[in-house]
């Protein structure tokens, strides 16, 4: 009895790693790819407005997005938000898609992928993943500069991805040739 219970709960943990493992580098990549396009945003609306010239010369920049976009020397650019919106969604849209789908079909071990295509009930993930796309949420998104940001999506992103060829497929060890392959 023990043993008819035993592989059905190691494909759950399989399931619930892989999933987990998803998750994170989903946040990771949609976190940066939003911080990346909020950037790109910025400079591409004072380029718009200001000119390139006048923008590197005054070192200008938006300090403020929320309730107006605010530049570096004081001007308030009202009515212009919406036009900073679509810039931003235009690029993050594209650069997030693009790079899950190559880190889906170049990076994800083929056991990986097979697991989740499969549909089961119990679609539940780990507390750790919870709490680790949480951090990533806040950290990459908003409290830390966007370089450190960067790393820390990055590190994730490996972490996330040394992980997923750490789990045990087929009930071998973790990283062998046979549960990757």
């Amino acid at each position: 009895m023990s043993s008819e219970i035993a592989p059905d709960a190691e494909t759950v943990s399989i399931g619930e790693s892989v999933r987990s493992v998803w998750l994170v580098i989903f946040m990771a990549v949609a976190t940066s790819a939003l911080r990346i396009a909020i950037g790109a945003a910025n400079w591409i609306t004072l380029w718009y407005l200001y000119g390139r010239a006048t923008v590197a010369h005054d070192h200008l920049r938006i300090i403020k997005i929320k309730p107006q976009l605010v530049v570096s020397n004081g001007d308030v650019l009202r009515g212009i938000g919406f036009y900073h919106y679509l810039v931003g969604v235009a690029i993050w849209l594209p650069l997030a898609f693009g790079l899950m789908l190559l880190i889906y079909y170049t990076l994800l071990p083929t056991r990986h992928r097979e697991v989740l295509q499969r549909r089961e009930q119990n679609q539940s993930v780990r507390g750790v993943a919870i709490i680790w796309i949480l951090a990533l949420f806040f950290l990459v998104t908003g409290l830390l500069p966007i370089w450190p940001a960067l790393a820390v999506a990055a590190a994730s992103l490996a972490a996330a991805l040394i992980w997923a060829r750490r789990i045990p497929y087929d009930g071998g060890t973790p990283g062998s040739t046979e549960a990757i392959n």
